[in-house]
């Protein structure tokens, strides 16, 4: 009996291809959220400095000009923080979005090799079947030949 071929292989090899840029766009996914909130956490901590910096001024000789300088400053780090707070948001929801879609080509890819497996598995059974046929026909037949041979 011929070898296993699976009819579908480049249709598998496909899928397998196909998850593993799903993953790779969903590593890159996480790695972007990543450095995003890491920028978010720097953005609060100078925010957190700025605060720290008023308040101590606050306590010693208060100078309009520069207390004006930090809380327009203040205001465009609270800014920023609230514009980069969206951009993480988006980039969990494009993680989650790349996470489902990574999942189904996982997914598409695992019906396609127990496809195969029951196929192959079908194929061995088959080729025991037919090996224990060829086995059984070659007994009968030296049975047969023997009985033929003694009878004589």
């Amino acid at each position: 009996m011929k070898n296993f071929r699976f009819r579908l292989q480049a249709v598998l090899e496909h899928r397998e291809r196909r998850e593993t840029l799903a993953k790779q766009t969903f590593a890159e996914a996480q790695a972007s959220l990543s450095r995003a909130q890491v920028l978010l956490a720097e953005m609060r901590e100078v925010r957190q400095a700025i605060l720290d910096e008023l308040c101590r001024r606050r306590a010693g000789a208060f100078d309009a000009f520069e207390t004006q300088m930090y809380q327009e400053y203040m205001q465009v780090v609270t800014q920023s923080i609230a514009d980069q707070e969206g951009f993480v948001r988006e980039l969990i929801c494009s993680c989650e979005a790349q996470k489902l879609h990574m999942i189904g080509t996982s997914q598409d890819r695992q019906a396609l090799d127990s496809v195969r497996d029951r196929h192959k598995t079908a194929h061995s059974q088959l080729a025991q079947r037919l090996e224990q046929s060829a086995m059984d026909e070659i007994a009968t037949t030296r049975f047969t030949y023997g009985q033929r041979a003694s009878g004589n």
